[in-house]
């Protein structure tokens, strides 16, 4: 099931992760009835953005920015019938640093704005043989998009899914069918290139698992997902990726843990009967494997490949490998880390649209890394403070035509940032 997501990437990884340690809605909140309890939640910050557009080479405009952001979590617990809303609006004001108001990379004090969200949660006889889950959200972005935009640009993200999980006999073995729906709408602002953006995505999966040892399970998952751009019929119907893939996860030993699968992804299944010729079929996998040296120590390698739909192109092959560190000191500090590095290969252009353009190769082709580093202090379970720091790079063969560019010049999407925050989030 899919939480609420914070429009700030970074904050979910570093508070999420701070958070995470405490039992969910275990106590604290305020107590509306014998079993619901409202959970306020505030988060108050201020980060210099070395870019905040994106922009490439010298025409980056770095900034400053406050954020302000605040909610509540609503939880009803119950065997029967488990409810969990989650309800948040933030508003990041740019200060304007470095902002020129003669040109659109520049002018940074634009940037301000408010965003958020919220989503609905609820699980069904959750210990019995047979339980279902559904839960929706509506979130407000306004992040930009260097996989199909070379700007910030505002959008709506809206979701659905629901799931069955059926557990016969003594639990060891598991069927699990489920369903999603998602539709995104860029704003009018962003022009012809934003709005064919508009998608439906509904997406299917079947998992099935058995647990031969308490802590161990074989996984068979199978997933299909297709595209609609409901304003570019043009682009549709060249990809549907599908895959399954078998594989082992668990700790096998009081140390080691890890997830081991490999299967079999193509990119075009059921509504997908355009360009065939350049229809992929590959394999895909995750393997990863997490040590924890000590109780408070722990470390994770991983590579991880999947096939993707995306507009212009049909789908795209995702290649990541990542690394992630974290440890834990006395008085409720920990540092977590992150390196992540992807490759990611394109199919053939779909379209006669003129938004993007390889620009060498034939194929279209990115490169995108990123390093966090985040130190953390945690006294007590209702608050948490942060000194959070991410840069990220990402280069394509490609160019792009900017919705927020004047003319009909194209842009490289090329760009490096650095982005430095320091927060402070509590919850009761």
């Amino acid at each position: 099931m899919f939480m609420l997501m914070n429009q700030n990437r970074l904050l979910v990884a570093v508070l999420g992760f701070a958070f995470v340690s405490a039992p969910a809605y275990a106590e604290g909140g305020i107590k509306l009835t014998s079993e619901a309890r409202m959970h306020p939640l505030v988060q108050t910050g201020f980060a210099f953005d070395s870019n905040p557009h994106r922009a490439s080479g010298d025409t980056a405009k770095g900034d400053g920015f406050f954020l302000v952001q605040g909610g509540f979590e609503l939880s009803v617990p119950s065997d029967r019938l488990d409810v969990r809303m989650n309800n948040v609006i933030s508003y990041n004001h740019y200060l304007g640093l470095m902002a020129d108001p003669n040109t659109v990379g520049g002018n940074t004090a634009a940037l301000s704005t408010v965003k958020g969200g919220s989503a609905l949660q609820l699980l069904g006889n959750r210990k019995g043989k047979l339980r279902w889950g559904l839960a929706g959200k509506v979130s407000r972005l306004d992040e930009p998009e260097p996989l199909n935009l070379g700007i910030r640009q505002g959008r709506w993200s809206n979701g659905v899914d629901t799931f069955l999980e059926w557990r016969p006999s003594g639990g060891a073995l598991g069927v699990k069918p489920a369903a999603s729906l998602v539709y995104d709408a860029y704003d009018a602002s962003g022009g012809v290139g934003a709005t064919k953006l508009n998608k439906v995505a509904p997406g299917l999966r079947l998992d099935f698992d058995w647990r031969f040892l308490p802590r161990t399970q074989f996984v068979i998952n199978n997933h299909w997902t297709s595209v609609t751009y409901v304003n570019d019929e043009a682009a549709n119907g060249y990809a549907d990726p599908v895959s399954s893939e078998l594989g082992v996860m668990g700790q096998f030993s009081p140390r080691l843990s890890a997830i081991i699968a490999v299967g079999y992804s193509g990119s075009q299944f059921l509504t997908s009967d355009k360009n065939t010729d350049n229809a992929t079929k590959t394999f895909s996998g995750q393997a990863e494997i997490r040590y924890d040296e000590r109780r408070k120590v722990t470390w994770r390698l991983g590579l991880r490949r999947r096939l993707l739909p995306v507009s212009v192109f049909g789908f795209m092959a995702d290649n990541s490998a990542y690394a992630r560190y974290s440890e834990k000191y006395l008085g409720g500090l920990r540092v977590v880390t992150q390196l992540k590095a992807s490759l990611r290969t394109f199919g053939a252009q779909t379209s006669a649209q003129d938004v993007i353009q390889i620009g060498t190769g034939e194929a279209r082709a990115d490169i995108t890394a990123s390093f966090d580093a985040n130190i953390l202090w945690q006294p007590q379970k209702w608050w948490v403070a942060g000194l959070t720091n991410r840069f990220e790079y990402f280069t394509t063969n490609s160019v792009f035509k900017s919705a927020g560019m004047a003319g009909d010049s194209l842009i490289s999407p090329d760009f490096g940032r650095n982005l430095t925050m320091l927060v402070f989030e509590a919850k009761y």
